[in-house]
């Protein structure tokens, strides 16, 4: 190639000019055709004629030397009038082929916007940014970018100017329709004024002039720094690339209401206006750079309300209406559903996704992609983060962690088993049989499922998630001073011999006891070392489990310090015999982990201990007393009582005053007060306090406590006919409410009405009053739900109905909710009778059961009763527990 002669007149670009527009502007100058001042300075000779000849978007060596030769424009100058200045900012270039990849972050090397006061402003001079398709608003003139001729209604730049006419700046070169040859001239030109193109303006401060400043500003820095980013800055062909995801999402899915009231009025004008007002959207949209400025503005200016959130979890609720538009009738939404980000895009899109979808999934998808953390992320796939976890792990969760965490008193030790886990879900890639089998495989995964789900329907669950994905960090990056793995592998076959435990208790001046309470204690020392349930352990095998639940609690009221210690020494020389002599009994995980959190109840380590003793050994009350006093739970007590051991009162003996375990539950003072103030029955005593009546009788003879005659006496008032009138038959309260609240069975109030001439519905049938407490609170009740409440057992059917939406199939919900298959399937038939429309779709073969819409609004109706307090409690909330 021959060097090119200097030009005998120059001129200089205007500071963000495109390379093709100083040209025409040298060859308008010099009055020369395009066509004849390319090759003069050196832009149209060697073998790169042809396709590859595209300049606009980058210079070879030997140009960058022609144009510096011939024109005075150094090499550094001459890049900035191409594309190659974007180059790993903008756009992504095909440096061999010479061409913008145009399926990467909206990047085009064809067409180009324009703004027509600028155009008017400088001559027709070009800007090089208007031809990235972020360019969609002009800074200087507050309006949006052109993209058509206002005579031909063609865009602009399409291919490189030719011909032997001179151009014209600021005129529309395209040619007229149908009139094409090889010698182009004027007289077949458009030669439209591109000034003249009219434009949507607006102020300075607008959404769309918001949204090109930021986009400007990451171009010129290469980086993004602002939002979601701020802590982690991005390179910025990531951050377009999230930009240019969630506005094709937004354009193509988003809903024409939602998108009008997060777009500025007269954007939303223009952009109806543009788009035809189709309310079909188009799922193609956005795949490649969208040819309309307006388009751009908006889908970026929807992009950036969410990337502009100050953390991910804002900037996924931000995203929520675009989750509810794109998923929102799906039956179930999990996150492998989602399409992946493009693969150049940041990890922070990802995370935004599943923080958008996260009060949308099922709880174990929440827990297993942390999707309400402030990181969300994919779960790995190495295993090895859960065995490390599983080692740091018991599987009945911390009790002080637990009883903090735990929704209710009902089933605490069910919500101890599912916080562990839990917390095994966090971050892996287990499902719950995988967790249940990393913790030893004692609990039943349905158990950790049933727990779980009981906790995500928890006002508190979003404070309860975030404690546990605290624990789980703090389990992966801290070492735990105990190896639940070893201690769980251990034989406890010998724990605590009889010879020891009688030493422990000469020692302790307690009473040794029965062979039983010899095999509770070892029961909850196994428990303490090995973090399995009591229930595991070797000795409780010839203990049933109704009865080792109360001994285990009669065992931590009557403990002694000195037997606690006794028991303690026994567990550490256990551990010493196999080999363990460098941990601790029991641990548990820092309570600042838990700071600042809402939770179900408060810390146990509130509670005054001088008091609690007090309680237990002076006033002698019974632990739901105690609780009552203290303003706390049953459990707690229990728990701090096991810490903190209470000791006898000076001067009594240990040996003489021991209380048996039934005495532990409620003393003489308790018994006295229920029975003889109270006036309640032997019956009802025995109910509140889980034992059997004759366990009752047979202490208020201990105590002596003289019975009442058998038969009827003064304690009842006979009510009167207009109170049984009012009751039963206007209300139609059942026959047990009405006994439940006088406080007799219901035989006595149906002789009551007999006598006082009510008449009696027949049994059965819908002429009944609803069962299970809900006839005082039908009118309270959620309106769907009212159809179906007239009826015997009717909350009952619509409680089993919601659990068993948790399972895959009605069979395996019947067996964990305790009840036959048929009579699950013909309760939530009778549902969808009373209801009138069908509440779920049966499993087949591969498929599992679908709720549909009705039905899941029905669950939500009947959850929104629960937390009313409207719902009684029944049995259908307990789950079968498998041994």
């Amino acid at each position: 190639m021959n060097t090119p002669r200097s030009l005998p007149i120059r001129l200089d670009p205007v500071p963000g000019e495109g390379l093709d527009s100083w040209l025409e502007a040298l060859a308008h100058r010099i009055h020369t055709p395009l066509a004849l001042l390319l090759p003069a300075v050196g832009l149209r000779e060697g073998p790169e004629q042809g396709a590859n000849r595209n300049w606009t978007v980058m210079l070879r060596p030997q140009e960058s030397a022609a144009l510096a030769a011939s024109c005075g424009v150094g090499p550094d100058r001459a890049k900035a009038m191409t594309l190659a200045a974007y180059a790993g900012r903008a756009v992504v270039i095909n440096e061999p082929e010479r061409r913008v990849d145009v399926r990467r972050v909206w990047g085009r090397s064809s067409r180009s916007r324009f703004c027509p006061q600028c155009l008017a402003d400088s001559g027709g001079r070009w800007q090089l940014s208007w031809r990235m398709s972020w360019s969609f608003a002009c800074l200087v003139h507050h309006c949006l970018l052109a993209d058509f001729c206002p005579e031909c209604g063609r865009p602009q730049r399409t291919r490189t100017l030719g011909g032997k006419e001179v151009p014209a700046p600021g005129h529309c070169a395209n040619t007229q329709p149908g009139r094409r040859g090889s010698a182009i001239s004027d007289s077949i030109r458009c030669g439209g004024a591109l000034a003249e193109a009219a434009t949507l303006c607006f102020e300075s401060a607008h959404p769309v002039a918001t949204a090109q400043r930021l986009v400007n500003d990451m171009i010129a820095e290469g980086a993004a720094s602002f939002g979601v980013y701020e802590a982690k800055p991005q390179p910025s062909l990531a951050a377009l690339a999230d930009i240019r995801t969630l506005a094709r999402h937004a354009l193509a899915y988003g809903p024409n209401p939602d998108k009008a009231e997060r777009l500025p009025e007269d954007l939303w004008a223009a952009f109806r206006t543009v788009e035809g007002g189709a309310e079909t959207p188009d799922r193609n949209v956005g795949r490649l750079a969208p040819p309309l400025a307006v388009t751009t503005a908006a889908g970026v200016t929807l992009a950036l309300q969410v990337l502009q959130q100050p953390a991910i979890q804002q900037a996924g609720a931000a995203m929520h209406w675009l989750v509810k538009a794109t998923w929102g009738e799906s039956a179930a939404i999990i996150p492998t559903t989602i399409s992946q980000p493009p693969r150049d895009a940041s990890l922070l899109l990802q995370q935004i996704q599943y923080a958008a979808l996260g009060p949308f999934l099922k709880p174990v998808h929440q827990l297993r992609y942390r999707s309400r953390s402030p990181q969300p992320t994919n779960p790995g796939r190495s295993p090895e983060v859960a065995k490390r976890r599983a080692r740091s792990m018991p599987a009945t969760f911390w009790p002080e962690w637990s009883l903090r965490m735990t929704p209710t008193e009902r089933h605490p030790r069910l919500f101890r088993l599912a916080l562990a886990g839990a917390v095994m879900l966090i971050g892996t890639r287990l499902n719950l049989a995988g967790a249940s089998e990393y913790l030893g495989g004692t609990t039943p995964f349905r158990s950790i499922s049933w727990g779980i789900q009981r906790l995500n329907r928890h006002p508190c669950w979003p404070d309860i998630y975030r404690g546990l994905v605290r624990l789980a960090d703090y389990l992966d990056a801290e070492p735990v001073p105990i190896d639940y793995g070893r201690r769980r592998s251990l034989d406890y076959t010998n724990l605590l011999s009889e010879d020891r435990w009688h030493r422990i208790c000469w020692d302790a001046r307690t009473p040794t006891g029965t062979t039983s309470r010899l095999n509770v204690v070892r029961a909850m020392m196994f428990e303490r070392l090995s973090g399995l349930p009591s229930e595991q352990a070797p000795s409780a095998a010839e203990i049933p489990e109704r009865e080792l639940t109360a001994y285990t609690a009669a065992m931590t009221i009557r403990t002694t310090p000195a037997l606690a210690r006794g028991i303690k020494d026994a567990a550490r020389d256990f551990l010493r015999e196999h080999g363990i002599g460098d941990e601790p009994l029991d641990w548990s995980p820092p309570d600042l982990l838990l700071a600042e959190l809402d939770l179900p109840a408060p810390d146990p380590a509130s509670v005054n201990i001088e008091a609690l003793h007090r309680l237990v050994r002076r006033e002698q009350l019974a632990a739901g007393q105690i609780a009552d006093r203290l303003g706390t739970t049953i459990d707690t007590v229990r728990r701090m009582l096991e810490k903190h051991p209470a000791p006898l009162l000076p001067g009594s003996s240990s040996r003489l005053s021991a209380p048996t375990p039934t005495r532990a539950v409620i003393g003489p003072a308790e018994l006295t007060r229920l029975y003889v103030q109270e006036k309640l029955t032997l019956v009802e005593i025995a109910h509140r306090h889980g034992v059997s009546k004759p366990v009752i009788n047979r202490l208020a003879n201990e105590y002596g406590i003289p019975m009442r005659p058998a038969g009827r006496h003064d304690k009842f008032e006979i009510p009167s006919f207009d109170w049984l009138h009012e009751q039963y038959v206007i209300r139609k309260r059942p026959l047990p409410d009405l006994a439940a609240e006088k406080g007799v069975s219901a035989t006595t109030v149906a002789r009551w009405a007999k006598n006082r001439g009510v008449r009696l519905r027949p049994q059965g049938g819908k002429g009944g009053a609803v069962r299970f407490g809900m006839a005082n609170h039908i009118d309270q009740a959620p309106e769907l739900l009212r159809p179906a409440l007239d009826s015997n057992g009717a909350w009952l059917r619509l409680q089993r109905f919601a659990d068993a939406a948790d399972f895959p199939t009605l069979k395996e919900a019947a067996r964990s909710l305790g009840i036959s298959y048929p009579s699950l399937l013909v309760q939530i038939q009778r549902l969808e009778e009373d209801l009138g429309q069908q509440l779920h779709q049966r499993a087949e073969r591969g498929c599992p059961m679908v709720i549909s819409t009705f039905g899941a609004r029905v669950i939500e109706a009947v959850r929104e009763a629960e937390r009313q307090g409207l719902s009684p409690g029944t049995a259908a909330d307990t789950p079968t527990m498998q041994r």
